[in-house]
């Protein structure tokens, strides 16, 4: 009796009829008291449940589809949507209000239960290929494919790629294109990537050449890779030389700023030379070692020469003159006679130069500099 009084004396129903050109999903917004602006997410579901008409396939594809969707994605639906519908080349604005409208043209005006019941069973796919990329140590199915995506997102290029990688992930998937083609293709990517900023490019501009690659590229067997690489050729992508010489010089490690591609260009350097005895360059007793020191101690300068403040400001923190070590703390600020007794014992390749020299000065750093960047361009390396 007492809930009846309550649904009787308390609920309020609210009929509203609707124009033809009225949003639902808008006016069912502006209803919510509850305090939560509604996201793209909660604005497709609204939209699609509401034009499922019947009530059993409005049920079975919410527990089969949206919900198992929902539930894995999480907090990234609205990015998911976003990236969902740049596959076609298009760079829509990761706005609620543009996500929303997307989706909905997509799936078109008049849209019948079954129409939108297969929209939902694609989303949640193409879900499960989402999370390959987002938390590829997870939910990657293959260990080449996930550490070539962790490399990308290193490199701060998931926002621009994301895209592509999940429509590739899907033709993987279906059988169009074969896992070795798109693993090619994102080392090219990578090389792309390393090579260009060496050279001092920005990531402006990246999302338009990887929407023209989702145009441009062809998802098809034995063709996938040629038609890729095809648009990566149109911009710029320097070659050896170029990339050599600037990678020689440029300054990889700057505090707090470039400290994770400075350990990702060295750990990637070391596991080039396939060392059976190589300590694991991603330890986290392993850090990055200048050689000559950040600090220009006294007996430094009287090593370095005259120009021992010019020397030091330009090549600090320049490829030749950093390592891997576990003996950081230990070897601080000493000499490079005492640096180099610590660096003889190292069972890391990237020492084994460095034990057989007598000084460190601009010479010595400048020509390991060189065979490093050298070395660096057989492993980015740029298809001709």
């Amino acid at each position: 009796k007492l809930a009846n009084d309550c649904i009787a004396a308390r609920l309020d129903m609210v009929s509203i009829t609707l124009d033809v050109n009225d949003n639902p999903n808008r006016i069912f917004e502006s209803l919510n008291y509850t305090g939560l602006t509604l996201d793209a997410a909660d604005l497709i579901r609204n939209y699609l449940f509401m034009n499922i008409r019947d009530s059993t396939k409005q049920d079975a594809a919410y527990d089969k589809h949206w919900f198992p969707m929902e539930e894995k994605l999480g907090r990234r639906q609205e990015s998911f949507f976003w990236r969902y519908l740049m596959m076609d080349g298009s760079l829509p604005k990761e706005e609620r209000d543009v996500i929303f409208d997307g989706v909905r043209n997509l799936i078109g005006p008049n849209a019948d239960d079954d129409t939108i019941v297969n929209a939902l069973k694609k989303f949640h796919e193409f879900s499960d290929y989402y999370m390959e990329i987002v938390s590829p140590i997870r939910h990657g199915t293959s260990k080449a494919i996930s550490e070539r995506i962790i490399r990308i997102v290193r490199w701060g290029a998931a926002n621009a790629v994301n895209s592509f990688l999940l429509k590739a992930i899907s033709h993987v998937h279906r059988g169009d294109i074969r896992e070795d083609e798109l693993a090619t293709v994102i080392d090219m990517i990578e090389s792309f990537l390393v090579r260009r900023h060496m050279r001092g490019y920005t990531q402006a501009g990246l999302r338009n050449i990887f929407a023209r690659m989702l145009r441009e590229a062809r998802f098809v067997e034995n063709e996938f890779v040629e038609s890729a690489l095809s648009v990566l050729r149109k911009y710029y992508w320097p070659n050896d030389n170029a990339f050599i010489q600037a990678f020689s010089w440029f300054q990889l490690y700057v505090p707090n700023a470039r400290y994770a591609r400075a350990r990702l260009i060295l750990n990637t350097l070391e596991r080039s030379f396939k060392s059976k005895e190589s300590p694991n360059p991603n330890g986290k007793d392993i850090s990055i070692e200048h050689i000559m020191p950040q600090n220009l101690t006294r007996e430094w300068r009287d090593a370095l020469g005259p120009n021992s403040v010019e020397i030091h400001s330009r090549l600090i923190h320049t490829l030749g003159n950093l390592t891997l070590t576990g003996y950081n703390p230990e070897m601080s600020d000493k000499p490079f006679s005492e640096k180099k007794t610590i660096l003889a014992e190292s069972n890391f390749a990237l020492n084994s130069s460095i034990k057989n020299l007598d000084e460190w000065n601009a010479e010595t750093i400048q020509r390991r500099g060189r065979e490093l960047a050298e070395r660096a361009a057989t492993i980015w390396r740029r298809p001709y």
